[in-house]
């Protein structure tokens, strides 16, 4: 289930600028494909194990003790259920389960656990968690739920057994290592309260036994084991390291699939068929390299054949790379490493399936000047990275291969706006618009409080797409009902009221979105930022919007210059609380 932010406005064709460079282009087409893995500070990219720098590796290993913690207890959030979106008509009440995988069911508290786990992670992460993104984090957390049920049914499908050994080492460990972090830098003073608390430490840890869900442990485990096994295919030689710090004098072509045209009656149809043609002009232009392979032949026919306008007026020139360096895939990168000619392709990029030929003028050895000394290191940190690409293209595939069944008509709905309208025709797509504000009616039964507000606010998203703006305002007007303290369904609100030439109604939201941004600030990033400077700066355009300069200028004076974070950024950890790294 590919997650996708949600964006208001037709969703038929490109919504954002055109960028010139397909360098650009290819990025940003990757960046958000990839967007569930997201970036090393996002909540999905901390979870993500396609991360490998070692500043990377250590955040990641501080925030697993910090979280793990919790993915193994059964009490985690359980007397919180009820304060969760508004209380038990918020989205504790609803179909059970909410969805299922395969055989497995995904029942609600388990779900509710994982939604509450990123609801946390949003918080320490100064991420948006509001009216707007309740639905995204929920798809997120169901997601979660399903990619682990996908792949634990895999472990088992693979013969992975799990022993009760297995299960209490794990707990072991696990109570040590919160032991750990909790006896900081003074243990014999931790000891001695826990002594006085409990008989013994043993006392102590024995204690918490009960708390670790058994089933839960040993899925983890099956699932790590399986990660294992995937991960340990991989072997790499000396010779497979220095092929991977090798720098390339490259030249490229770029052939990109044409769009195809926003009204076309089968659009799935259309893009096979520009794909189709892409490839077939790619396979026309290596042709033409092959008959004359020089430098100078290849620069004169990528300055006539590649899309990718900053490279081909310099005749497709990079410039002197390493393959890990490009922007395209790891099939891509692997396959200019090991090449031994000039031509390299054609090759398709898996997430952008733009094709590429590259010219290689020549190659350079480039090892660090340590290499002698932790040649050992460097070796096993480069298997450890491609053994972690290799489990994310397993999970990937186990994930596309899952039947998950969605129950839940809210949850339902979302996934229908945000991945099956895009991908249909225009005419499919004002079906599937009705069926999801149908499915979101169906969840308002049993929802209340801050979930009924997010189901309205996604309704009028709908309705907007649709251009019914009566309709639109008539949901954003209960969304803001249901749940008066967000200041983003304000915000929103206030633009429609704008269109609607409804000024006074919407000067009125906007000071009710200031006032709130003012009461109850958002807690700043750990990383540094805040996520209120962007609603002051939309609060203000808005106020330009209805000719209230002052009341703009007001607002853009509550944005905050950027500051760094507490403790010096990354290197102190600052907003880690007490923890440091040494």
């Amino acid at each position: 289930m590919a997650l996708k932010d949600d964006k208001s406005g037709p969703t038929t064709g490109p919504s954002k600028p055109p960028i010139k460079s397909a360098i650009q282009q290819r990025q940003r087409v990757r960046e958000e494909e990839q967007e569930y893995k997201g970036t090393m500070f996002s909540i999905s990219g901390i979870r993500s194990m396609s991360l490998h720098s070692t500043g990377t590796k250590i955040v990641m290993g501080l925030l697993i003790v910090i979280f793990a913690v919790g993915f193994g207890l059964s009490t985690i959030g359980t007397q919180n259920m009820a304060n969760l979106n508004g209380g038990s008509g918020g989205m504790t009440d609803g179909p059970d389960p909410v969805a299922d995988v395969g055989a497995e069911h995904i029942v609600r508290k388990d779900f509710l656990n994982a939604y509450k786990r990123e609801l946390e992670m949003a918080g320490e992460f100064g991420q948006p968690s509001g009216v707007a993104d309740l639905l995204g984090i929920q798809q997120r957390s169901l997601q979660e739920l399903t990619d682990d049920s996908a792949q634990y049914q895999d472990a088992m499908a693979q013969g992975i057994k799990i022993t009760d050994a297995d299960i209490d080492k794990k707990i072991t460990d696990d109570i040590n290592d919160q032991i750990k972090q909790e006896e900081g830098d003074n243990p014999a003073n931790f000891r001695r309260r826990i002594e006085q608390q409990y008989s013994s430490m043993q006392d102590y840890i024995d204690q918490q036994r009960p708390n670790y869900d058994r089933d839960k442990v040993s899925r983890q485990l099956a699932i790590d084991k399986l990660q294992k096994s995937v991960k340990d295919t991989v072997k790499l030689t000396e010779d497979d390291y220095k092929r991977s710090v090798t720098k390339l004098q490259l030249r490229e072509i770029v052939i990109q699939p044409a769009l195809p045209p926003a009204n076309a009656p089968d659009m799935k149809a259309a893009q096979a068929k520009s794909d189709a043609d892409a490839k077939t002009r790619a396979d026309k232009i290596f042709a033409e390299a092959q008959a004359a392979i020089t430098d100078a032949a290849f620069a004169a026919l990528a300055q006539k054949e590649s899309d990718d306008v900053t490279t081909k007026t310099k005749g497709g020139d990079l410039g002197l790379k390493a393959p890990n360096d490009l922007p395209v895939s790891t099939a891509i990168k692997d396959a200019l490493m090991n090449s031994t000619g000039s031509l390299v392709g054609p090759a398709q990029d898996d997430v952008t399936k733009y094709w590429y030929i590259f010219f290689v003028a020549s190659r350079k050895l480039d090892l660090p000047k340590d290499y002698d000394k932790k040649k050992a290191d460097l070796i096993k940190s480069y298997q450890d990275q491609r053994g972690d690409e290799k489990w994310e293209a397993y999970k990937d595939k186990i994930t596309k291969a899952a039947q998950v069944t969605i129950l839940d008509p809210g949850l339902s709905a979302y996934k229908m706006q945000m991945e099956d309208i895009v991908k249909a025709t225009p005419t499919d797509q004002a079906t599937l618009r009705q069926q999801a504000i149908d499915l979101y009616g169906q969840a308002l039964k049993y929802s209340g409080g801050e979930q009924a507000a997010a189901l309205y606010y996604q309704m009028a998203q709908l309705y907007a797409q649709m251009n019914v703006p009566d309709k639109q305002l008539q949901a954003l007007q209960q969304s803001v009902g249901k749940y008066d303290t967000d200041p983003d369904t304000h915000i929103e609100y206030a633009t429609a009221l704008i269109a609607a030439k409804k000024n006074d109604d919407a000067l009125n939201q906007l000071k009710l979105a200031s006032k709130e941004l003012d009461t109850n600030p958002s807690q700043p990033s750990m990383f540094g930022g805040n996520p209120d400077d962007a609603r002051h700066e939309r609060i203000a355009g808005e106020l330009d919007e209805l000719k209230q300069p002052q009341l703009a200028a007001d607002e853009r004076s509550k944005v905050k210059p950027p500051q760094q974070p507490p403790g010096g950024g990354m290197g102190g950890m600052g907003g880690m609380g007490g923890l440091q790294i040494k």
